[in-house]
């Protein structure tokens, strides 16, 4: 009976070594994946390609990055691919997995890519992908090398440039509108919906002979229409832009600070956005003082007229309708791109408008002679470079006793660029509020995003736990039953078992937090103490510094914003991973602030053993233990460091050497809160 009773007990450790061991490989899953496999052809015959892929909660973290993941072997066949990969080429996964990349590309870029198949590790390259619609994706390819069943393959990551190369672009049409801006020769001033100048051309600043950004439009121009005698404020430009849907060709007086008054011709446009909300309009101002000059020397003498014309930089041409005579100046020949003296007849005027805006102008200006009034028009001209462009004229008629009309005048100036920058500036306004817009899309995705990976944290802590329990439940069962009666090996057994339950109730522990700093704000952001949160993590490791006999002093400690919890934790993983790796004396560790210009520089430093300047980046890398045969830990409380720190907008880094001691610094931004400095202990 004692035989039969022996054997049974040696198999049920059995069994328990057995679940132990499948928790053990669920452990190794979660550091380097499972195992998939596919079968490929090749000249040789078929071969099998196994793949590490992760265990389910790590697959599906790949499955969901942002990137493509593909894993492919030197020559480019593809191994594995995540759907990432296949959504961003717009092909079926199971048509991805075992094609060659080669095809996946354009040929202008099939030496890069082998470049980087064949290349260092780490190595990055910029290639079009070609989607199945025949479109192609500019991308971001970072490869790592990696050995699968003794073949030698590459990891890709897969990074989309469009959203990038479509931000380039919008810089490029920023720089062009400020080029537009810089360039025009009239004065240009975008306001918003409460009337302040945020954008503003130099000849609007020259206008305004002084700064206007940032100034009420009324502060700066007080506009008054000639034809209406009233003033023209922001409030009455927005009421009249709505009524009749813009001003076009306002002559105005508009007085400036400094008390001078110019003649002005002003136009407006509102500026909306995709759902036709106000967000301002843009006011164009064109000095007309000489084009005023013009008219008034015009009625004195021809010769005054010339000079007029010559400072204003405007054409002016003269007709007689009973004749047919006509004159032009050489600004005018100069605006349509011609040498002096190149137009002569009324037919050469004629034959450089533009042939759809011939007879509705025309019409206009007889129309106006026929009225004895002045006209006011806008036309376009075919330029001598082959471009057209705006002309705006101004003139009317005189006429003899009899009333017949003896000649009409006109003055004319370009007005292309004033067009093209309120176009310009319109369809930059519209791509601004359609980035605001994707962007606070991409933030409320980034939000669902931190409340699915809580939930992940959630599934790990409960769906490992539980087989660990039931081990651990076993284990202590055999212990109270059966220790000291099956002699030491079984003892021993029995202590492998519960030594590895715990370690990895530990590693599960370290992971549920590393998750939770990842995906969770870790409490409320507020102005916190920096010296309450270090004497919290003391009170938690008292028990630890008690058997260390480790002593902890500290400087004053600056008051900080981020999240107490979060804070009290990073102190608390760096006290205690000085107080581990200790020296064969008491553990002396000292916390101790620097302010530089926009941030705390904190340091925690210890007289441990220390760490091989050739290996310190590596204290933060998850999973990463450097003495891992001398002392127990899980390779997660200096990652969790770093993401807190990151977290709160800082950066972490170690100095230390084999024997030296370690210092540890972190930095938290500088923040205006009450009372930054709290005295030390």
């Amino acid at each position: 009976m004692a035989t039969e009773a022996t054997e049974d007990l040696l198999q049920r450790i059995r069994d328990l070594q057995a679940r132990l061991e499948e928790a053990g490989e669920t452990l190794r899953a979660l550091r380097r994946g499972e195992v998939d496999a596919i079968v490929v052809s090749d000249p040789d015959g078929d071969r099998v390609y196994t793949l590490k892929g992760a265990d389910e909660p790590y697959r599906l973290m790949v499955q969901t990055m942002a990137e493509g993941a593909l894993t492919v072997t030197r020559n480019g066949l593809i191994l594995f691919s995540n759907e990432q990969f296949a959504s961003l080429i717009a092909t079926p996964l199971e048509r991805v997995i075992g094609s060659s990349i080669h095809d996946l590309i354009t040929a202008e870029d099939t030496p890069m890519l082998t470049a980087l198949l064949t290349g260092r590790n780490g190595a990055k390259a910029e290639l079009r992908l070609k989607r199945a619609s025949a479109a192609l994706v500019p991308a971001q390819l970072s490869a790592t090398t990696l050995r699968v069943d003794g073949t030698e393959c590459v990891c890709l990551v897969v990074t989309d440039l469009t959203e990038q190369k479509r931000n380039q672009e919008l810089v490029a049409a920023e720089r062009l509108a400020r080029s537009i801006l810089d360039q025009a020769a009239g004065a240009i001033l975008v306001l918003d919906p409460a009337g302040r100048i945020i954008r503003a051309s130099r000849a609007a600043e020259q206008l305004a002979n002084g700064t206007v950004l940032l100034r009420p439009f009324d502060d700066v121009f007080t506009l008054r229409s000639n034809a209406e005698s009233k003033d023209y404020t922001f409030d009455e430009i927005l009421s009249t832009a709505r009524r009749h849907g813009s001003i076009s060709g306002l002559e105005a007086t508009a007085r400036r600070p400094d008390g001078q008054t110019l003649d002005v011709l002003a136009s407006a446009s509102l500026l909306a956005g995709a759902d036709s909300e106000l967000l301002g309009c843009i006011v164009l101002l064109s000095d007309i003082s000489g084009l005023r000059r013009v008219e008034e020397a015009l009625a004195e003498s021809e010769e005054r007229s010339r000079l007029a014309q010559a400072s204003a930089h405007v054409g002016v041409w003269e007709w007689r309708p009973q004749t047919g005579e006509c004159s032009f100046t050489p600004e005018l020949e100069s605006l349509r791109g011609l040498p002096p003296g190149t137009m002569k007849t009324y037919q050469d005027w004629r034959d450089g408008v533009h042939p759809d805006d011939i007879a509705g102008f025309e019409a206009a200006r007889d129309r106006a002679i026929a009225e004895h009034r002045p006209f006011d028009l806008e036309y376009r001209i075919l330029h001598a470079s082959g471009e057209t462009r705006w002309i705006s004229v101004k003139g009317g008629p005189t006429y003899a006793d009899a009333g017949e009309t003896v000649r009409v005048l006109g003055v004319d100036f370009d007005i292309t660029n004033l067009n093209l920058a309120l176009l310009g500036f319109a369809k930059l306004w519209a791509q601004a509020q359609a980035e605001i817009a994707r962007r606070q899309q991409v933030e409320l995705e980034l939000r669902r995003s931190n409340e699915d990976l809580g939930q992940f944290a959630y599934v790990i802590s409960h769906d490992l736990r539980s087989p660990l329990t039931t081990v651990a439940g076993f284990a202590e069962q055999l212990k109270a039953d059966y220790q000291g009666k099956l002699g030491g090996e079984a003892d021993t057994y029995i202590s492998y078992i519960t030594d590895a339950v715990e370690r990895m109730r530990r590693l599960i522990s370290e992971l549920l937090a590393y998750s939770r700093v990842a995906g969770d704000s870790g409490g409320k952001v507020a102005p916190i103490s920096s010296n309450e949160a270090l004497r919290s993590a003391e009170l938690n490791l008292q028990g630890r510094i008690h058997e260390t006999r480790a002593v902890i002093t500290h400087d004053p400690l600056p008051d900080v914003v981020g999240s107490s919890t979060l804070l009290a934790q990073l102190f608390q993983n760096l006290l205690e991973n000085a107080m581990k790796f200790r020296g064969e004396k008491a553990p002396l560790i000292r916390v101790s602030v620097e302010r530089g210009d926009q941030e705390w520089v904190f340091c925690v430093s210890d007289n441990g053993i220390g760490i091989d300047p050739k290996r310190i980046e590596q204290v933060f890398l998850i999973f990463k233990r450097l003495h891992s045969d001398q002392y127990e830990g899980t390779g997660i409380g200096l990652a969790i460091c770093r993401k807190i720190v990151e977290r709160h907008g800082g950066r972490i880094w170690a100095d230390s050497g084999p024997g030296t001691g370690s210092k540890f610094y972190f930095t938290l931004p500088v923040r205006a809160v009450v009372g930054e400095q709290s005295s030390a202990r």
